[in-house]
């Protein structure tokens, strides 16, 4: 079984599984295999939505510090890299995208959820921005997205504090849209994925990519210069204190 699998359902869903135990953490190969499987879902035409969901009580912690702490300059370049392609593809997929949310979605796990259409997430379910306690900044494509998904307020203390905030705090931030108990998360998110699948295909393309077309275009006229650098001096040093 692949860290992050795509399984296709016989109703035109398919689902992103992240599945790398035990707080499904992030590493540029794994961001790299999902951006691969997101063209897939976005080639395939009888693909009519997507749903992201998890195994374990961990949605994403994000990158996993214990490779960061030792990335080459290349990997830096790399993780970079991967993380703003990844999630601006997740957020210019023009079919629906639902994100099941029922624990901790930090860092890098948090733009499966922000990047998405619509976030169900279940009481226990945790978000929360932890790049600047652990020492680096937010990539681009992931600021902007966050720029663009949160109240200013929330993206300040969120991005400022790395502090998580609850279900609850993340809803009126603008981040989750729909709650669900533990036990119906699943069959909320993707009867929530039916019901904006049931939309004209062109027609929510053509919406959504309106609706994000500023976000996208930020993204693109910044990303060269973006990418010439991500780490700053002390980094590695805070990841693997962190760690100890």
């Amino acid at each position: 079984m692949a860290d992050f699998d795509l399984l296709r359902r016989a109703d035109g869903l398919a689902e992103l599984v992240l599945g790398r135990p035990p707080v499904n953490a992030l590493t540029p190969g794994a961001l790299d295999d999902v951006a691969a499987l997101l063209a897939q879902v976005s080639k395939d035409n009888d693909v009519r939505a997507l749903v992201i969901t998890a195994r374990g009580r961990v949605f994403s912690a994000g990158m996993d510090l214990a490779q960061a702490a030792a990335f080459t300059p290349a990997d830096e370049a790399h993780a970079n890299r991967a993380f703003t392609d990844t999630f601006a593809a997740l957020y210019a997929m023009p079919k629906p995208v639902v994100a099941a949310v029922g624990g901790a979605a930090i860092a890098g796990g948090f733009f499966f959820a922000a990047a998405a259409d619509w976030t169900v997430a279940t009481d226990a379910a945790r978000f929360g921005l932890a790049e600047v306690a652990v020492g680096a900044p937010l990539p681009l494509g992931p600021l902007e997205i966050a720029r663009a998904e949160l109240t200013p307020a929330a993206f300040r203390r969120l991005l400022l504090t790395g502090t998580p905030i609850s279900a609850e705090e993340a809803a009126a931030a603008g981040l989750v849209d729909e709650f669900a108990e533990p036990d119906t998360l699943a069959k909320t998110a993707f009867d929530r994925a039916k019901a904006l699948a049931a939309h004209l295909p062109a027609a929510y393309a053509a919406t959504k990519a309106d609706l994000r077309r500023p976000t996208l275009d930020r993204i693109a006229a910044g990303r060269e210069a973006s990418l010439a650098a991500w780490f700053v001096d002390g980094t590695r040093d805070r990841m693997r204190a962190r760690l100890a």
